[in-house]
């Protein structure tokens, strides 16, 4: 084998006869599945009377998962006697349930690295035959059939396949129940909107994990990966509408990206980089709200705040263990009432983070997630003022801009003499003023120093407001599950944890003050002069 190169870049060069493959995966009983196919629409639908195929597919990969780091996924189907070679890699394009994948016969059920090395040339090149070894293999029964949607203008031809069988890692198996919407021609909107249709006749769950996915979790015993936001990358030319559709798109792949990991539990980032997403989607509602029809995201806002609600729980308490608990139960190892609270906090922690499950696979979150995909997917808001939506991004957003910089700047005045509630409320302000950063300060340039600022002073004012909130949070736990003497032994255990974390304060205080110098001192970037000040005298009534 030859030395191994970088492979991480492999999938950024896309070939142009790649294609994109964009699904909707929904997951249900065997039954709802049944009773879909023969309800409108998909009892019109061409094929339905076609026989079903068993699919069996294998999944390959280094010794090392050089291909899986590098984003890629190969696999090797067998159809009625024939094989084909399938290398799929993330669209950078088309969201989050979108693939960019390559097809191509093969003799056998061996894939062939020689297509490998054709799709992305000399990164892979080093690859052998040898090298690929099988991972998991899927048997699937499938039933599909064909369906045209949406408007006699612009029709969409959209593939419904049900799938019925296992995946299957070693001794290891999962079984697969569940329907893919995959759009062959048209509009994106439409896949959302057969969805929701398809949904509101019997209950379906978001399913966010491709059969490789569950096929990697089974082969390698780890839990679903979460992901932090991409960057978004503006430029001076791009217009308003531009600019909304890939905020937007962003926050929602963000979302879908850590959907599988907070459901699973197992890493406690998962919850927090979805709850992230929704922070940064509500924080997009807010910055673009002047371009937005009226009273339009208003539902969104219920809906993204009742699940963020249902994180939050769970992210708190995930906080109170690991964050705050933890470095008190470093320097008291032996502390049995601590160890007692402690156990507390977990059990409290796995009976959110179960509720928290039970929101996900819920009919209204499925209704949530299609709803939103479906109106990002249509640029729900392009009807509002096609000539500002024209304008460029810069100009457009930059009294906007002022006005979150403004509140900072007001919010923090007099900094050393705030309250705790005040300084939380600075916070707030700071976190809205930095996702507005995260959006727009690319096609500005220069923004890296404020981001950096802003970025450091909302740590410093969060650090001190865990240690407040900490109090509350243990007081909360105590007393709704413990009584009498237990109660009295874990209030102990909790004031020991308070005063640990407010004898941080003074090393806490100096730090957030040298943060908000830090950032008071910089000169708001995206602008050209500094704005002449004007005073508005308020007029006031006679006596």
């Amino acid at each position: 084998m030859n030395d191994k190169p970088e492979v991480e870049a492999a999938a950024r060069h896309v070939p142009a006869e790649w294609h994109p493959e964009i699904e909707l995966k929904l997951s249900a009983s065997p039954g709802v599945l049944a009773a879909l196919v023969n309800v409108p629409p998909l009892v019109f639908a061409s094929g339905s009377n076609k026989p079903s195929r068993q699919l069996e597919s294998t999944y390959f990969d280094t010794r090392d998962r050089a291909l899986r780091k590098a984003g890629i996924t190969l696999r090797v189907r067998h159809v009625g006697g024939t094989y084909t070679q399938t290398i799929k890699i993330k669209d950078p394009v088309h969201g989050a349930h979108a693939r960019l994948e390559r097809d191509d016969p093969v003799d056998g059920p061996r894939p062939r690295p020689a297509l490998l090395h054709d799709a992305f040339g000399q990164d892979l090149s080093w690859i052998g035959d040898d090298d690929l070894k099988p991972l998991f293999t899927s048997r699937i029964e499938r039933r599909a059939m064909m369906l045209t949607t949406g408007s006699a203008e612009q029709a969409s031809q959209i593939e419904i396949a049900f799938d019925r069988g296992v995946v299957t890692a070693g001794r290891k198996s999962e079984p697969v129940c569940e329907m893919e919407l995959e759009l062959e021609d048209g509009s994106v909107a439409d896949l959302y909107d057969l969805a929701l249709t398809l949904h509101r006749l019997q209950t379906l769950v978001i399913e966010v994990r491709s059969k490789s996915q569950r096929g990697f979790t089974l082969a390698e015993g780890m839990a679903p990966s979460w992901h932090k936001s991409t960057p978004l990358d503006l430029t001076p030319k791009t217009t308003l509408d531009q600019a909304i559709g890939q905020v937007m798109s962003q926050c929602f792949d963000h979302w879908m990206s850590n959907q599988a990991a907070a459901f699973d539990g197992s890493d406690r980032e998962g919850v927090h980089q979805m709850r992230i997403s929704l922070r940064r989607l509500r924080a997009a509602f807010d910055f673009f709200e002047p371009w937005l029809p009226e009273g339009q995201t208003a539902w969104f806002r219920g809906e993204v705040k009742w699940l963020g609600k249902q994180l939050g729980t769970a992210r708190d308490l995930d906080v109170l263990g690991a964050d705050t608990l933890a470095p008190v139960m470093q320097a008291r190892p032996c502390d049995k009432a601590l160890i007692r609270l402690d156990g507390l906090v977990t059990r409290r922690g796995a009976a959110a983070y179960a509720r928290l499950a039970r929101a996900l696979a819920s009919p209204r979150y499925t209704g949530l997630v299609l709803t939103l995909g479906q109106w990002i997917a249509a640029r729900g808001w392009k009807h509002r003022d096609r000539e500002a939506m024209a304008h460029s991004l810069t100009q457009a957003v930059r009294v906007a801009l002022d006005s979150a910089h403004g509140q900072v700047q007001e919010s923090g005045r007099d900094f050393e003499s705030l309250t705790m509630a005040q300084r939380h409320g600075l916070r707030l302000d700071v976190k809205r003023l930095r996702y507005a950063m995260q959006f727009v300060g690319s096609a500005y340039g220069g923004s890296a120093a404020y981001l950096k600022a802003l970025s450091d002073l909302q740590d410093a004012l969060g650090a001190a407001n865990d240690a407040v909130q900490a109090e509350a949070q243990l007081d909360t736990c105590i007393r709704y599950s413990a009584t009498g003497k237990e109660r009295r032994r874990l209030g102990r255990a909790g004031g020991i944890v308070t005063g640990w974390w407010l004898a941080q304060g003074p090393r806490q205080e100096q730090e957030a003050r040298e943060c908000w110098q830090r950032y008071f001192a910089l000169e708001p970037f995206w602008r050209n002069k500094p704005p002449k000040l004007r005073v508005v005298k308020k007029k006031t009534s006679k006596p």
